[in-house]
């Protein structure tokens, strides 16, 4: 069974190099020797030619030139392996590149030709290192993969740039897949141990991991809290993925810049009434205005404060936002128990920055409609009036 198992797995590794090489060949296959250079401080070049139809037209293939190297006698210290194509520099490998014993360098389609292309790989030694081996197995191949080189690929884009200290912004990485295979692939919002006193991971992702198909992209969300004004660079975002030579592969996030601002903050709240008497009833509607003179501000927490005897309906508890010089009109109902004055006052309270405004007091007085005493005269005349009237109207039938 287990025989089984490992054939399967064998022919699924088969199955799946067959269908993302579409060519490849070792420099060895092309008449090359290893190129070894030794002593401290040498350098030698190789030069090997390869072609390439239309490359420019092909945007679903990768060419790759996959060097395989030793460093002798450490495989740490000053040493290097420049590789450029068609005379324009593709990278410099140093040993710590050479995890596996193997480094990728993804020729870059706009340097590629239509027809013969010249690559040139020079080995230089240094004081520890002082022999190199650029083996004649290295390859050269065109393949579908995946791929994230471009500079979009890999990204965290915040939601303002330039928050007020205290606030909470967005953060959204994502991870696109440009190239022309699937891969897994693991993101971080941050390498592991790297403490930033600045910033308090409120809520969201702070890892995820999925299939990236060709196109498709990774998102992952998390907020920040700025708890300090100043200028900072966001940490980087870490993504590990399988490149299709079945190796891991890290890769690291843009790093936005933000300015975190010191608010000035200063709200102000007023009741607004078209009468502060409300007669012959127990309600009154009016409105409590909000207005920012300062920087803009979020979350604002409001409670009015009403003596007892009084109900209040329609107040909201929040204010999400309030922009700089805006104004914003609360519509409250207020309902009274019994005839009377009662005050009114109400608190700005901003948590974020432990401050609190006390809004402008106002006195709203219920009162029973009574009759004026001069409109009562009067009309106590009037009716006097109409029964003189009526009386000498009848004396007059009557005779």
């Amino acid at each position: 069974m287990k025989k089984l198992l490992a054939f399967i797995c064998f022919m699924s590794l088969i199955a799946f190099v067959n269908a993302v090489v579409l060519e490849e060949f070792s420099l060895g296959s092309h008449g090359f020797n290893d190129l070894v250079v030794e002593g401290e401080g040498k350098e030698s070049c190789l030069e090997f030619v390869f072609f390439k139809e239309n490359p420019l037209a092909k945007a679903d293939e990768f060419v790759f030139f996959s060097a395989n190297a030793e460093f002798q006698p450490a495989q740490e210290g000053e040493a290097s392996i420049k590789v450029s194509v068609n005379g324009s520099n593709a990278a410099e490998l140093l040993p710590e590149d050479f995890t596996t014993g193997w480094a990728r360098i993804l020729l870059q389609r706009t340097r590629l030709v239509d027809g013969n292309n010249l690559v040139v790989a020079c080995a230089r030694t240094g004081k520890t290192i002082t022999k190199i081996v650029l083996k004649k197995d290295s390859l050269i191949g065109s393949y579908k993969s995946p791929d994230f080189s471009q500079e979009t690929a890999f990204r965290q884009t915040p939601s303002n740039y330039s928050p007020l200290e205290g606030e909470t912004i967005e953060v959204i990485v994502s991870l696109k897949n440009y190239g022309s295979e699937a891969t897994n692939a693991r993101v971080y919002w941050r390498k592991e141990g790297i403490v930033f006193p600045e910033l308090e991971l409120i809520e969201g992702d702070t890892q995820k991991e999925g299939i990236v198909e060709p196109g498709k992209t990774l998102e992952m969300k998390y907020k920040l809290k700025l708890k300090k004004a100043l200028k900072l660079d966001l940490p980087k975002a870490i993504a590990y993925y399988a490149n299709v030579f079945g190796e891991e592969k890290k890769l690291e996030s843009n790093q936005p810049t933000l300015e975190v601002m010191l608010p000035n903050i200063d709200l102000k709240g007023f009741f607004l009434t078209d009468e502060s008497i409300v007669y012959d009833g127990k309600q009154a509607n009016i409105l409590l205005a909000i207005h920012n003179n300062g920087s803009r501000v979020k979350d604002i927490k409001l409670s009015v404060m009403t003596p007892q005897g009084i109900a209040l309906e329609g107040m909201p508890n929040e204010i999400a936002l309030l922009e700089e010089k805006e104004t914003k009109y609360l519509p409250i109902n207020l309902t009274a128990s019994d005839f009377g004055s009662y005050e009114l006052g109400c608190l700005l309270e901003l948590t974020d920055y432990t401050k609190v405004f006390p809004c402008q007091k106002k006195t709203i007085e219920f009162k029973e409609k009574t009759v004026d005493p001069e409109i009562g005269l009067a009309g106590i005349i009037v009716i006097i009036g109409v029964l003189l009237y009526l009386y000498a109207y009848s004396a007059s039938k009557k005779a």
